[in-house]
């Protein structure tokens, strides 16, 4: 807990936006975990399947750049999953 002007604060009850405008007094754990929380509310509710990628280790640049753009900007939301040809 601190104290402002004489009365104990709990550091939750702090909006998260005045938190966010002072990054430069986070440490780096928090500033972690808020860039992740503002991601989570990017995201919404939305879940986005895992993209399955099966590239030659060869031609891993031309395979990659088919996969890319064979897919809606909406699907390449997803994770990816890489798996290498040998």
């Amino acid at each position: 807990m601190s104290e402002v002007h004489g009365r104990r604060i709990n550091p939750l009850d702090i909006p998260i936006i005045k938190i966010a405008s002072e990054t430069h007094l986070m440490s780096f754990d928090n500033k972690y975990a808020l860039f992740k929380m503002e991601l989570k509310a990017l995201r919404g509710k939305d879940k986005y399947e895992m993209i399955h990628m099966s590239l030659k280790r060869e031609e891993v640049f031309e395979d990659s750049f088919e996969n890319f753009m064979s897919r809606s900007g909406e699907k390449l939301r997803g994770k990816l999953k890489i798996e290498f040809q040998d």
